[in-house]
């Protein structure tokens, strides 16, 4: 499979000028996502969460909460959280490490 075709995902990120720095190999794997970026403090990413506004966040620490998973990202302080509830639980997305 060669990636998603033509889907998007919302990222909401504490320091939105690393984005793409994150994403530039994501995006040579799945050139038809479209990614809509937020900025927001962790207090506010874990609202956008449970509210099912954003897919993901990446922030600077771990996000708790129920349906919320998170994993270390690059470095042990910058996290990759999201939401176990669809859409994103049963996506199938290719990252290279």
């Amino acid at each position: 499979m060669a990636g998603l075709i033509e889907s998007s995902i919302s990222v909401s990120i504490a320091l939105p000028h690393i984005l793409p720095i994150l994403i530039v190999e994501f995006l040579k794997l799945n050139p038809n996502v479209h990614i809509s970026q937020y900025s927001a403090s962790s207090t506010g990413m874990k609202k956008q969460l449970e509210n099912v506004e954003v897919d993901l966040c990446i922030s600077m620490s771990p996000i708790y909460g129920d349906d919320i998973e998170w994993m270390p990202l690059l470095e042990p302080r910058d996290f990759f959280i999201g939401t176990t509830k669809p859409p994103l639980s049963k996506a199938k997305i290719h990252c290279s490490s």
